[in-house]
């Protein structure tokens, strides 16, 4: 489609549906590799099949200090490079913030700072 992000490498979380989705195939027409993360490991795979070989399907919970470590070095290692970090994945907290139970703040504030 187009070669703006031509030779660039790019991190989307949050890449298996939707706004992230419809990120890493965009990013990939325009010419970048991509590392593709999803807590969801079906929906990255796919995402990742549907790019093709400038896709580097990951699944890890962007949660943990640990994982996002590992795939931050899994795309240096695979790229040789990383340019463009596109932090997407976020979660919803359910009901009203007065009525969540501390584990679902926590994961809410986790997930999404």
């Amino acid at each position: 489609m187009g070669d703006r992000l031509e030779g660039k490498v790019c991190i989307v979380t949050g890449a298996g549906s939707g706004i992230g989705r419809a990120t890493a195939v965009r990013f990939a027409e325009e010419g970048a590799r991509v590392t593709c993360v999803d807590v969801n490991a079906d929906a990255v795979d796919e995402v990742g099949r549907e790019i093709g070989p400038s896709a580097f399907a990951v699944r890890a919970d962007v949660s943990d200090p640990q994982q996002v470590r590992a795939y931050t070095d899994g795309t240096v290692e695979r790229w040789g490079s990383l340019g463009v970090v596109f932090n997407n994945a976020g979660v919803n907290l359910p009901g009203t913030f007065h009525e969540a139970s501390d584990e679902v703040v926590d994961r809410t504030l986790a997930v999404n700072v």
